[in-house]
């Protein structure tokens, strides 16, 4: 699945084995799985939304993917991806605020199934419907600073 959703992918391993630093598999797979709802979301959201226009938001980093409007009605959507038919998924601190803050304006929409089947599941107010377990992760950032 990786090379056909991940960009240049075989470079990308080429790459990394000449130079001996190993990708993140389990990152890769993420991101792929990611990748794979958002476009089934993309496929299907009309089946739920009837009317509603979409605008992709993915790249601006709110806290959703997914902008759907019809007339004054507004609906933020985040799209997570399952492999198999149960397992686990992470919201970030912001999806978290987005989706407190937006209330029913907020749905959850997870593709589940991804490898065989895939099949989507809508949860408006998510916060509410789940038992989310805060996780902190500690990141250490490495920068190198050159001078002109």
């Amino acid at each position: 699945m990786s090379s056909f959703l991940i960009k240049d992918y075989e470079l990308k391993q080429e790459l990394s084995e000449f130079l001996d630093f190993k990708l993140e598999t389990s990152f890769i797979k993420r991101i792929a799985t990611g990748k794979a709802a958002e476009n089934y979301f993309l496929h299907n959201f009309k089946k739920h939304f009837a009317n509603f226009n979409v605008l992709d938001v993915r790249e601006f980093g709110c806290g959703f993917d997914f902008k759907l409007t019809l007339k004054n009605q507004q609906i933020c959507v985040e799209v997570k991806g399952l492999n198999e038919n149960k397992g686990q998924f992470l919201l970030t601190q912001k999806e978290f605020e987005m989706a407190d803050k937006l209330k029913e304006n907020y749905c959850l929409f997870i593709v589940r199934n991804l490898k065989e089947k895939p099949k989507e599941s809508l949860f408006f107010q998510p916060l509410n419907r789940f038992k989310l377990k805060e996780q902190n992760i500690k990141i250490v950032q490495k920068s190198y600073q050159g001078v002109l």
